[in-house]
Formats: C-alpha cells, structure tokens, sequence
C-alpha cells in the first residue's frame, strides 16, 4: 500500500509524490508533471515516470520519517542530507506559508549529481492541513508495520537459535569457597 499526492496545474510545474515501505526500507518518489489538459483541468504525470531527469526516488531511514511526523506535530521544520555515490540529495519538510499565513506543509527536495554540480533538479510539493494529518497517519502506520516486521524477524531468529542449542542441558559444576568474599566486579 501506498500514499500518493497529485499536484497538477495549468502551468505544468505541479508534481506527484508517493510513501511507501517495502523491507528494504521507506521509500518516497517524486515525479515532475509533463501535461495538462484544459477541458479536463486535468495534469499527467506517466511520460515522466521513467526519466531520471523528473523523477527521483529516496529511501528513508526510520529515525527521519520519525522527523517528518515531529515536524507536523510540533509544526516545525525537519531537514535532512543524503550523500552517494552518484548523487546527492538534501531535503526539507516545514510549514507553508501563502501571503503569510500557514495553509499546511511544504516538503522540497534538490538532487544534484555527483559528477557535475550543474546537474541540478529541484522538487515540491505543498500539502494542505489535513493532507498533512493523512500523510502523519500513514508514516506513524509505516513505522508501527517496521516495528511489528522486526519483532517478527527477532522472533523468527530467536526460534531458529533456540533450535540449533544443544540438547545436553547439563549444567557444569561450579565451586565457590566461603574465604572468598571479595567482589570480583570492575565496575
């Protein structure tokens, strides 16, 4: 299951955005538009889908989707840096403001190349208040299904170990003497 928001406009500047968790990790993508369509007032996003060039995708540790869910509730900003081999990325999630006010959340996103700083792509996308509440619930439940999804993998591995113990459950004699009454602790 994923979370989408699409944000079309006339101008052709608007932008897709999905959250996703798969075992790899937590995944957001992050589409250009590439059309609008006026009878409709309608924007498309498909011929972008897999052009590197207006479209990126970014896997996020769990410590920063926490960041994104403090930053909706304490409606502050969250920023954040990736550095790879091939490209880096540098993201921020904080209040959006229009003429001033507060109408929700912002989050945007720049990907440059490693190779060649010109090669530079910006992203944006705003989310209204309650799309910013639906966007809180659906990260708190990814982390709430990465928890579960680790607890079942710890369980697993501790059954797996508890059935490669010996059988041989004989304790080993140990000897202690009444003279030694020294605390053999080095802390």
């Amino acid at each position: 299951m994923s979370l989408q928001f699409y944000k079309p406009n006339q101008g052709i500047t608007g932008t897709a955005c999905s959250f996703w968790r798969n075992p790899d990790g937590f995944w957001m993508s992050l589409i250009k538009q590439d059309g609008w369509n006026a009878k409709s007032r309608t924007g498309s996003f498909s011929k972008n889908k897999k052009n590197p060039q207006k479209r990126v995708i970014v896997k996020f540790q769990d410590t920063e989707i926490c960041g994104f869910i403090d930053a909706i509730n304490r409606n502050a900003e969250y920023s954040g840096y990736h550095d790879s081999q091939k490209q880096i990325i540098k993201f921020k999630f904080k209040p959006y403001l229009k003429d001033g006010e507060q109408v929700g959340f912002s989050f945007s996103l720049q990907k440059e190349a490693k190779e060649d700083s010109t090669d530079k792509q910006s992203y944006l996308m705003g989310f209204y208040f309650n799309e910013g509440e639906q966007l809180k619930l659906y990260l708190q439940m990814l982390i709430q299904e990465n928890f579960k999804a680790s607890e079942e993998s710890f369980k697993a591995a501790d059954e797996k170990s508890t059935e490669k113990s010996p059988t041989d459950t004989t304790a080993s004699k140990v000897s202690s003497s009444d003279d030694d009454d020294d605390d053999d602790y080095d802390f």
